[in-house]
């Protein structure tokens, strides 16, 4: 993990610290996370994509049906309140959905736009599943 900036919070003699960790994810959290576990912490997986692999792999013989899964995990975003769930691994999903090379709606072409499909599934999916209910979508 590297601290890529740090400043103090308003509320308090804290710091909040914006890291990039292991995975190359930047945000108010460093990945390691002591909510909704038993007792200690949990930390990410070490290769988010091939846990969403095995756990589709796992669901699609049990139920006999294609499907997809997203890893996701909650990231505080810099200098910002509050948190939203982003994916860290997929399987089985498209995740970028990518428009370069359209047309807008000015008729102007498209040259940056790939729309994050995953991460936008993994915030929809943690409205579902809330946070305090230790639930999975």
């Amino acid at each position: 993990m590297r601290v890529v900036a740090s400043r103090p919070r308003a509320e308090g003699p804290e710091m909040t610290r914006i890291v990039e960790n292991r995975l190359g994810i930047v945000g108010a959290a460093a990945g390691v996370d002591a909510s909704n576990t038993a007792e200690g912490t949990v930390l990410l997986p070490e290769d988010p994509d091939a846990s969403a692999e095995a756990i589709r792999a796992a669901l699609s013989r049990r139920f006999g049906v294609g499907l997809g899964v997203i890893v996701s995990d909650t990231l505080g975003r810099a200098w910002r309140m509050g948190q939203t769930d982003l994916a860290i691994g997929a399987a089985g999903v498209r995740v970028l959905h990518d428009h370069r090379g359209g047309i807008d709606g000015h008729g102007r072409p498209l040259e940056a736009p790939q729309i994050a499909v995953a991460d936008e599934l993994a915030a929809m999916g943690d409205l579902v599943k809330g946070k305090a209910a230790g639930r999975w979508p």
